[in-house]
């Protein structure tokens, strides 16, 4: 902001994956040879869920896993800037990061108004907390799938 840049009103919050710099096999074998983990702060985090057929030709959600780090991340959606980041290992809870990313920016006096997130930060308390700081949350529902009830009724040109 000193530097003239005008940030706008809306900040997205997500989480990047990292993959630590080791062989997680080569790692395990390390250990029970005694040594300690070549990487003691990476973890073990699933990605997403992917479909995959099994055997029997059904398809089923599989957890696709990653050994390293998630950079947990606040962005002013208009301008595309990085504002607040911090770094966690692979299993953290994504929910658990809002809070501290906001504190964050809103030290630096950024003029956000509204917060977007995917549905790993849906939970009572990040929603609590934004509405207590007058924010606006625009965080996704987990497992609210609004389907209406009547078609939309079309001019005919579609």
């Amino acid at each position: 902001m000193s530097k003239g840049i005008r940030f706008g009103s809306i900040q997205i919050v997500d989480s990047v994956h990292c993959l630590a710099n080791v062989n997680p096999e080569k790692d395990e074998r390390r250990q029970k040879r005694g040594k300690p983990p070549r990487d003691p702060d990476a973890g073990w985090g699933v990605k997403h869920q992917r479909k995959a057929r099994n055997a029997a030709g059904k398809v089923k959600e599989q957890p696709e896993y990653f050994y390293g780090y998630k950079a947990q991340v606040s962005l002013d959606a208009e301008k595309e800037l990085i504002t607040a980041v911090e770094v966690t290992s692979g299993e953290a809870y994504d929910g658990h990061h809002l809070v501290s990313l906001v504190e964050r920016d809103l030290q630096q006096g950024l003029p956000m108004e509204t917060y977007a997130a995917d549905k790993e930060y849906d939970n009572g308390d990040n929603h609590f907390y934004l509405e207590q700081r007058g924010l606006h949350s625009a965080i996704c529902l987990k497992g609210h799938v609004h389907r209406r009830k009547t078609p939309i009724k079309t001019s005919g040109w579609l």
